[in-house]
């Protein structure tokens, strides 16, 4: 057990903690981390994808593909973090790289329970484009506007707590950090945009 309690420290005091963490066992209570927060993202990421699916197929698939999803997601990208860190001057070691981004998804973790909250508001317009029951409603079209608020919240502290951490375990400034983190995104984006274009229509690659 490490004191004080991780989960209520990140938020505000993401360096601290996170050397808190590595210093004292870089691997505590990942696997939590790694399946719950794949989870989270695999539910974030299936929006609109609710055309494609029947919604309860959609909710059992990510619920049962987050935890791998979470496992890839950590140790990809941990490899590229730490090999992109050490371009840009950073110490750590990959152990400690991939704490502080199974950390980082300590709020997305924190905000699951929502995810039962908005299904009951909204229902299978979560996860769809079209959102004609919520629009013709004023206050579920509120509701639906501050939710998302909350989610694009989360992103930002997601963020600030992966480049805070990253800056601390690697002993770098936090622009180095950010730096490293937009490269590692621009490798894994690259690869993608160039398979869409090869996938799209020959009539929208003139």
């Amino acid at each position: 057990m490490i004191e004080p309690n991780p989960w209520s420290t990140i938020w505000f005091r993401p360096k601290e903690t996170i050397r808190r963490i590595v210093d004292t066992n870089p691997n505590y209570q990942l696997l939590l981390l790694m399946i719950l927060g794949g989870i989270g993202q695999t539910l974030s990421n299936a929006r609109g994808m609710g055309e494609m699916f029947p919604v309860s197929t959609l909710i059992l698939i990510c619920i049962l593909s987050g935890p791998l999803s979470g496992f890839l997601s950590l140790y990809i990208s941990g490899f590229l973090l730490h090999w992109a860190c050490k371009k840009f001057g950073g110490t750590a070691t990959r152990e400690q790289v991939r704490a502080v981004i199974a950390w980082s998804w300590a709020p997305i973790v924190y905000t699951l329970p929502l995810w039962g909250v908005k299904y009951i508001l909204f229902r299978d317009e979560l996860f769809t484009l079209k959102k004609t029951f919520i629009e013709s409603q004023n206050l579920l079209a509120v509701l639906y506007e501050f939710f998302n608020f909350i989610d694009f919240a989360i992103v930002i502290l997601y963020l600030f707590i992966l480049f805070a951490g990253l800056s601390e375990v690697n002993r770098i400034p936090v622009l180095r950090s950010i730096g490293a983190v937009f490269m590692v995104s621009i490798i894994i984006a690259l690869p993608i945009l160039l398979l869409l274009m090869l996938m799209a229509p020959a009539g929208l690659q003139m």
